[in-house]
């Protein structure tokens, strides 16, 4: 583990990772045109209670029913991934690239515990504390804590023509991929279309807006490995998800705020069989070489369902203005000595 993490923080973070389960829990997932390393880390929370107190899939009235996901666990992500073209000599092959994640941390619910219940219900929404019964995993240094997934995906960004002085080919933000995961939590496959980061529709000196969108139809098996996390999961799904991102004081100092906003056909399931559907919320922001993300299903002004979670990167290799005014000080005091 401790490798894994010094690993991660070498590798360079221009990008958003993929991890387990994040995409079900409203993150934004388009993909990303770059190529080479990215790493970053992800925090997801799933309570067997909701704000008012009621169980999650729980709809009969019979209390001797045992509820249908009886646990609170939160999954703690560390993950690295590498992305580049399949053959990029080739004009009609360097549109589809291809993309592998690795995922491995730890089941704990401290740490989003505190995100839920202190720093949003208490600071930042006034409103009750989400309540914990039975927490799956306690100690997270305990046998059977531990969570990982690896996974892959390709996608073809589709290819724009423009006719001015000469004929030129360049690739789109248009594309069509496939992408398959399996890890501790589940295993899933899926296909998705869509666009990111169309060209920015509006452009001032200190405004620019560009908008996203996908939609993604895939299929859920249950882990392979005997200890499964959630006993009953959605053996299909689909997701719309689209957004806006706000580029804000581009000549001056570059900061990017985005919403998205994601309907989601249904992870879980209620005591009766019934995909439970769920509306997200999700607000990030580009700094720097800073980025964080934060989702929540609390569309409405209250929280509708059990899951909710963050992330955020660092890009260490291409430091932006911050990052690399410290690193020129920092040369300059030791080259006086």
């Amino acid at each position: 583990m401790a490798a894994f993490a010094i690993a991660a923080l070498r590798m360079p973070a221009g990008a958003q990772t993929s991890s387990p389960l994040a995409s079900h829990w409203g993150a934004s997932d388009y993909p990303e045109f770059k190529r080479g390393f990215q790493s970053g880390m992800t925090f997801l929370s799933f309570t067997e209670y909701d704000s008012e107190g009621r169980r999650f899939g729980e709809t009969r009235t019979d209390s001797s029913a045992a509820p249908p996901y009886p646990e609170s666990m939160g999954f703690n992500f560390l993950s690295l991934a590498y992305g580049n073209h399949v053959n990029s000599r080739s004009a009609e092959l360097s549109n589809m690239m291809y993309r592998y994640t690795a995922s491995l941390g730890l089941n704990a619910d401290q740490f989003t515990e505190f995100y839920q219940n202190d720093v949003i219900h208490k600071g930042y929404r006034a409103i009750p504390p989400v309540p914990r019964d039975r927490v799956r995993c306690e100690d997270p240094l305990r046998l059977g804590c531990a969570e990982f997934a690896v996974g892959g995906e390709i996608f073809y960004r589709f290819t724009n023509i423009e006719l001015e002085d000469k004929l030129k080919f360049y690739s789109s933000n248009f594309f069509v991929g496939v992408g398959t995961s399996l890890g501790s939590p589940l295993m899933e496959g899926y296909v998705e279309l869509g666009v990111s980061k169309l060209p920015t529709l509006v452009t001032t000196e200190y405004l620019g807006i560009r908008v996203a969108g996908m939609i993604r139809v895939g299929g859920i098996l249950q882990s392979p490995f005997r200890d499964t996390r959630f006993d009953k999961l959605a053996p299909g799904y689909y997701l719309v998800q689209g957004g806006i991102e706000s580029i804000l004081l581009e000549k001056i100092y570059r900061i990017i705020l985005s919403n998205n906003f994601t309907y989601h056909s249904g992870l879980f399931v209620d005591d009766q069989g019934r995909e439970i559907r769920e509306l997200f919320w999700t607000v990030g922001i580009d700094i720097d070489s800073f980025y964080f993300e934060t989702f929540n299903d609390m569309l409405g002004g209250t929280d509708f369902g059990p899951t909710f979670g963050g992330r955020f990167y660092w890009d260490i290799e291409k430091p932006g203005r911050i990052l690399g005014a410290i690193e020129t000080f920092v040369q300059n005091l030791n080259g006086s000595r």
